[in-house]
């Protein structure tokens, strides 16, 4: 590092062996402090680990703080770099509008012998009889206060039909949710295709 001299100073503060102090020098402080001293002390804080700093030796500053996050078992954060990783698609995507998303808690695409063809949370459905099913949920619901919505359709094509959530069920189960398919008649049918989202 370049100084420039005083040179009174220089020569004022010339020792025997003829070399000056750093007070001789006109620049003799960085940011306050003398030179030849330790410099102030950085202090390591909160979800960092690591001796304090003094510029006297070289010190590793590592993060110990948050090592990782959950979230819907996707989100994590590395305790060596800090980088955060997502994987999944667990996440709603809000486009435009201030009106919020609500995601389905769960669904469910299944066949007329209730075979599960594609589902989230849905451990098992239950053929009652025809057209008749019971959709059991792998986590239930907080409550009964869901939301069903459900619809229905055949390889064949019977015309109209329609499928119903809780008709006729005595009491409501936040285990699971009774899906109903029907023709234009009102007669139960058992349909190719089902379907039923359940939103609380």
């Amino acid at each position: 590092m370049t100084q420039a001299l005083n040179l009174a100073n220089f020569a004022n503060n010339l020792n025997t062996a003829g070399a000056t102090s750093n007070a001789g020098l006109q620049n003799s402080t960085i940011s306050g402090v003398a030179l030849g001293s330790n410099l102030n002390t950085l202090t390591i804080g909160t979800g960092l680990s690591g001796s304090s700093y003094n510029g006297s030796s070289a010190v590793t500053i590592a993060n110990t703080g948050v090592t990782s996050v959950t979230g819907a078992g996707t989100v994590t954060v590395s305790s060596s770099t800090g980088g955060v990783t997502i994987t999944g698609t667990d996440y709603l995507t809000k486009t435009t509008g201030s009106a919020p998303y609500y995601g389905s808690r769960a669904w469910a695409y299944w066949s007329s012998g209730g075979t599960i063809n594609g589902s989230a949370n849905v451990s098992s459905i239950t053929v009652n009889g025809t057209g008749n099913y019971t959709v059991n949920f792998t986590t239930a619901m907080p409550d009964t206060n869901y939301s069903g919505v459900a619809s229905t359709g055949d390889s064949g094509g019977r015309g109209v039909n329609n499928a119903k959530v809780n008709d006729g069920v005595g009491s409501l189960s936040a285990s699971n949710v009774n899906i109903t398919t029907v023709n234009q008649s009102g007669t139960s049918v058992s349909n190719s295709y089902n379907y039923v989202a359940v939103f609380r």
